[in-house]
């Protein structure tokens, strides 16, 4: 017994640290805990929002809670963060390894029955759920704040095409209360219309694997409706160069160090519209919102992403519409493109109602796995669990 008992143990300081790491893996505590962590981290990002500019981008749009600790985590873009990505990876990993471990053993072992195969079908599907979750989050992106009012038109980030709103409106049951939310809505692709839309709640636009669904709606005071004038931007480092920029939401590049900033991506909590840039040189992106009520002055924020997928105001300042100044190492000169174009070009009848309608857009393109996952999960699970009943009731 002695022998046998120093052999054992010579065994196991033996093993490469390898082979310590896959032990690890194949631990059936590991997948539940990972799991588990995974299971907690969604239901933390469906009770909080989430925008893919982070805690920074939600309280520019006027957001007025958020918690900076769970943003330097990146909670407020959650299912793009770096560690949830890494989270999703090793556990379709460990889950991959320890089902097969298990499959080769059964198989090995001619212990294949109905009940362990079915099991193996809904371990499996389990795994394609995942992949089908971080295809989404790579590959995919989901914006919870797309909003216009009625005849504004706006780029749809990471695509080629806009989207205008012609028409938003409000329905009411007999009673009284809400019945839904409409937006009218037209697909423009190079300023041409190509498809049209109403929609609804549950009843999304769906174009070019983009989906847009209808979350919120809003009436535009008469004052939220005033014009706000184009403002020139230039950019030059330290050098006197002309730095690259990107627009963030249409993704079109300059590469001469100026853009124009149109101010026309509307907010759902204010009536704040916000132009933003990014310059890739630098890492650093320049937030800047105005509203139509102090047309020349400029809400500006320097915003840097953070190693752990968050994001990090730098410096924040009011400026004019005609202001140069630096950020960092950076010179920034702004122009008012039509400094007429503000209060005094108001007319002095009131203009008619108008509706702010807010889409969530969303790209997801591992969804098909995701169902084809749910879908062999439970076929799975459901054979498992009622094959010994049907099974037993046979031999009766």
């Amino acid at each position: 017994m002695g022998a046998d008992t120093l052999s054992i143990g010579d065994k196991e300081k033996a093993q490469s640290p390898w082979q310590v790491i896959l032990g690890v893996f194949i631990a059936r505590n590991t997948a539940l805990v990972l799991i588990g962590i995974v299971g907690v981290a969604s239901l933390i990002g469906t009770l909080i929002p989430q925008d893919a500019g982070g805690l920074v981008a939600l309280r520019l749009q006027g957001y007025q809670g958020g918690n900076r600790f769970l943003d330097t985590l990146g909670f407020y873009n959650l299912y793009h963060s770096r560690w949830f990505m890494a989270l999703m990876v090793i556990l379709a990993g460990t889950i991959t390894i320890c089902t097969t471990n298990r499959l080769f053993r059964i198989l090995l072992g001619k212990k294949a029955t109905v009940m362990r195969l079915s099991s193996m079908v809904a371990h499996y599907s389990m795994i394609l759920i995942l992949l089908g979750g971080i295809i989404g989050a790579w590959k995919g992106f989901s914006i919870q704040s797309f909003g216009m009012v009625e005849g504004e038109a706006r780029s749809v980030p990471y695509t080629d095409f806009q989207v205008r709103l012609d028409k938003a409106e409000e329905r009411y049951n007999p009673d009284g209360s809400i019945r839904d939310w409409y937006s009218h809505v037209t697909v423009l692709e190079n300023g041409k219309p190509v498809k049209e839309k109403a929609i609804e709640v549950n009843h999304p636009l769906n174009y070019k694997g983009v989906s847009f669904y209808q979350a919120s709606f809003r009436a535009v005071q008469e004052a939220d409706q005033r014009p706000l004038s184009p403002v020139e931007l230039v950019v030059t480092g330290s050098d006197g160069k002309p730095l690259p920029l990107v627009d963030y939401f249409t993704r079109a590049k300059s590469a001469n160090g100026s853009t124009t900033l149109k101010f026309d991506v509307s907010s759902p909590y204010s009536a704040q519209r916000y132009s933003v840039v990014e310059l890739p040189d630098k890492k650093f992106q320049l937030w800047m919102t105005r509203v139509p009520t102090l047309p020349e002055k400029i809400n500006l924020f320097v915003v840097k992403p953070t190693a752990k997928g968050g994001q990090q105001i730098l410096n924040d300042r009011e400026v004019n519409t005609t202001d140069s100044f630096k950020v960092e190492d950076v010179s920034v000169k702004l122009k008012d493109m039509n400094p007429e174009l503000g209060l005094e070009d108001i007319p002095k009848t009131l203009a008619p109602p108008k509706f702010w309608s807010g889409l969530i857009v969303a790209k997801k393109p591992g969804l098909s796995l995701v169902w084809i996952g749910f879908l062999g999960v439970t076929l799975g699970w459901t054979v498992a669990l009622l094959y010994p009943v049907f099974s037993h009731l046979g031999k009766e």
